[in-house]
């Protein structure tokens, strides 16, 4: 998964595996522009709050938010398939 600016630029950030706290990667969770999920073989849910908790929403392998606007203030947790 990658977290750059709107339509994917900037720099990405990218993590691998369920993770319970995305905050120790940097600022790029807090406030997110885009994401895309380059994942090869799952899809993944994205969690607005540590723990998987909060506001969630799916990201289908291959498939991105090129803008997420207000949809998500954060994505502090995510889980793979």
């Amino acid at each position: 998964m990658r977290l750059p600016r709107p339509n994917y630029k900037g720099t990405p950030k990218k993590v691998a595996g369920n993770n319970r706290d995305l905050r120790h990667y940097g600022g790029a969770f807090a406030n997110p522009w885009s994401a895309y999920n380059n994942g090869t073989r799952c899809n993944v849910t994205v969690y607005e709050k540590t723990g998987y908790h909060g506001r969630h929403y799916k990201l289908n392998r291959g498939t991105g938010w090129k803008l997420i606007g207000n949809n998500l203030l954060s994505i502090y947790s995510d889980k793979w398939c």
